[in-house]
């Protein structure tokens, strides 16, 4: 009797918490927008629409009395949508423009993607890293005595290095393009994992639908903070409205089990 009320609070809360997190990130470079789906849950069947209209009767029931148990969390699904492109001028910084992720090497090893193109020299290797400290595939590594960082739009790597005239190539970035990136797996650090109902296609930038790499921009969250904040108090709203249901269930119950032993 209580779980369409309770399960209404839960979902609420979902909500809340979804929408607080998209707000936490609107300056996380590369950002994408989380939204959670509901469904409903299992119905009770009083009686069900088709069957016997008595057991004396060939008649069938024209409808049905279903009395629903409430709702659930089925889903939080990403909108992969490009975020805007935010100019910063900086060597270092890069916007993917197009479908594809860089790669990023994790502490054990292992390959995660990633949107956010503010990227770093380690102090230590050297390495072209991401802002937490991850190695860019393919661990490109910097001159220490470089002038000038140059990426090109292929994500060919070039640093202009003191007292030589051609600019020095390093590497060049790769880009990876999911079947399915709602199927990744968010690990956090503006970090996704594959799984097996996301499957990577590796490629270059600027060929087929990678996209192409900016440089001098990051790309910003897409992130509406206004349509977040309207889905904040729809969702305060909502709690509010199943727990007023919750209290009123437990107020007729409370009136019934009286009445039930004689006390009205």
């Amino acid at each position: 009797m209580y779980s369409s009320a309770s399960s209404g609070m839960n979902a609420a809360m979902t909500q809340v918490n979804v929408v607080s997190h998209n707000i936490a990130n609107q300056q996380s470079p590369g950002f994408k927008e989380a939204s959670p789906i509901f469904s409903d849950l299992i119905y009770m069947n009083d009686q069900r629409v088709g069957g016997p209209l008595s057991s004396n009767s060939d008649g069938l029931q024209p409808i049905g009395i279903q009395i629903g148990t409430g709702v659930r969390t089925s889903a939080v699904v990403r909108d992969f949508r490009q975020g805007e492109t935010v100019y910063t001028g900086s060597d270092l910084n890069i916007a993917v423009i197009g479908d594809g992720f860089l790669q990023v090497t994790l502490p054990d090893g292992s390959i995660a993607y990633t949107r956010d193109g503010n990227l770093q020299i380690d102090p230590v290797t050297s390495q072209l890293v991401t802002n937490s400290g991850y190695i860019v595939q393919p661990g490109i590594v910097i001159p220490q005595n470089y002038k000038k960082i140059i990426i090109k739009r292929d994500g060919t790597v070039l640093a202009e290095i003191s007292n030589e005239v051609a600019p020095q190539q390093l590497g060049k970035l790769q880009l990876t393009r999911f079947i399915n990136n709602n199927g990744l797996y968010a690990r956090g650090d503006n970090l996704y994992i594959e799984t097996d109902a996301a499957v990577p296609i590796d490629g270059n930038p600027d060929e087929d639908s990678f996209g192409y790499i900016l440089q001098g921009s990051t790309e910003g969250s897409n992130i509406n903070s206004i349509n977040q904040v309207i889905k904040l108090v729809n969702g305060r709203q909502w709690y509010e409205f199943n727990a007023q249901a919750f209290k009123v269930l437990s107020e007729i119950i409370g009136i019934t089990v009286k009445m039930a032993g004689g006390g009205v």
